[in-house]
């Protein structure tokens, strides 16, 4: 019988995929390795974003998620069935983008696996014990797998708009980000939370119920609202920058109203925590409330011209949520729920590449913005950051390799 614990290994290899992939990519302006065998950038580029959000993020959280709410038998036999169909449709698109990036196989597996979120999504509504489902991070869990449904909106609707308008259209682009932002802003924010609070409602610690509906208010507003930051490029009316900044606002005061909702368990928390936990979850969420302070600098019109004229700048914001805040916290809570183990050398090594990078590429935007000196090794120092990404993803499958087959304690 799988465990858990293998459900989440498989995701960390995916994890792995992306680390190789990004130094990969680096390469292609760095001079350390020939890539000559990869046949089209744009297609390795489709198979790295498809990978980490399909592969190691949906995987890792639809894990956790699946493991706190479903029923042991279920995770035998309806649950198997569903992880063993997505698992194929990202081994397909895992195949297919590197050859062709988006044709008919790929579109394909990527419908394929479209529909197995939904199966999923079916699975924790209708599955779930009805005692857990008085929990609120039941309601939490049940929002982000709305949000992911909502993103797939993107991906369906490009078909069409490639046939009628093209790959030059606006309306491509919009596609795109209105499914990156609802899997950025709304799937994985909420999956995370949910977690979170389904740790509070178990440790007996008590939610303020006066706090709840304005918090679900707030998120929901601040998640769609915000998606119009993503529209700026294409619409740069006053309206469309009200709009994007009122969501802004909605997504900060989200954010300290959860604050104020864990106050009590975070000091529950820290006081069991050792000196390496508490600097990892002081740093995730002073990486995370930066991004927030990023959102309102691209919704102000100066930045904005700034951010929208430099891709760096744009990669760089990407990075830093999804290397910064999403991976860490998912491997703090898989590690929590004794699905993994990380020893500081891992923490150590995963920092210093996401710091060096992230240092690189603010540089390397810097000195085209202020027409500053440019480093001339510059592109191979951020493929050597992206190396030690590699190498850090390498030492954390080693150290759980042995222990996948030891039964998990997630309940």
């Amino acid at each position: 019988m799988i465990t858990l614990k293998q459900y989440f290994f498989s995701s960390l290899i995916y994890l792995l995929i992306i680390a190789v992939l990004g130094f990969l990519l680096r390469n292609f302006t760095a001079d350390l390795i020939s890539m000559d065998f990869i046949r089209e950038y744009e297609y390795g580029v489709h198979t790295h974003s498809h990978i980490a959000l399909l592969g190691w993020v949906y995987i890792a959280l639809t894990t956790l998620l699946g493991g706190i709410f479903l029923p042991h038998s279920l995770l035998r036999s309806h649950y198997l069935k569903w992880f063993i169909a997505t698992q194929l449709t990202i081994i397909g698109m895992l195949i297919t983008f590197p050859l062709q990036g988006y044709a008919f196989s790929s579109i394909l597996f990527s419908s394929l696996f479209l529909i197995t979120t939904y199966i999923f999504w079916w699975l924790i509504i209708n599955c779930t014990c009805p005692e857990k489902k008085q929990l609120f991070a039941f309601s939490l869990a049940k929002y982000a797998l709305f949000y992911l449904a909502i993103s797939s909106i993107g991906p369906w609707s490009l078909g069409g708009i490639i046939a009628v308008l093209g790959k030059t259209s606006v309306w491509y682009k919009l596609a795109i980000y209105f499914y990156l932002h609802f899997q950025y802003n709304g799937w994985f924010i909420l999956a995370i939370t949910a977690l979170v609070f389904y740790i509070v409602e178990k440790k007996g610690i008590p939610i303020k119920n006066t706090y709840k509906k304005p918090f679900l208010i707030t998120i929901h507003l601040g998640i769609i609202l915000s998606f119009f930051l993503s529209t700026l490029w294409a619409n740069d009316s006053d309206l469309n920058y009200f709009i994007s900044n009122v969501g802004n606002f909605f997504q900060i005061l989200g954010f300290f109203l959860f604050l104020l909702m864990i106050r009590k368990s975070c000091t529950f928390i820290f006081s069991r925590s050792t000196p390496v936990q508490k600097t990892l979850i002081t740093m995730i969420g002073i990486i995370f409330f930066s991004k927030l302070i990023m959102q309102v600098a691209n919704g102000l019109p100066f930045f904005h011209e700034i951010i929208d004229s430099n891709k760096d700048l744009v990669i760089g914001y990407l990075h830093w949520y999804f290397l910064g805040f999403i991976t860490p916290f998912i491997l703090r809570l898989a590690e929590y729920f004794k699905l993994i183990k990380i020893n500081i050398a891992f923490w150590v090594i995963y920092f210093l590449a996401f710091f060096t990078s992230e240092f690189f590429i603010a540089y390397r935007a810097a000195s085209i913005i202020f027409d500053s000196f440019y480093l001339i090794y510059l592109n191979n120092y951020i493929a050597i950051s992206s190396g030690i990404y590699m190498i850090s993803i390498f030492w954390l499958l080693f150290i759980n390799i042995k222990t996948i087959r030891i039964r998990n304690a997630l309940r």
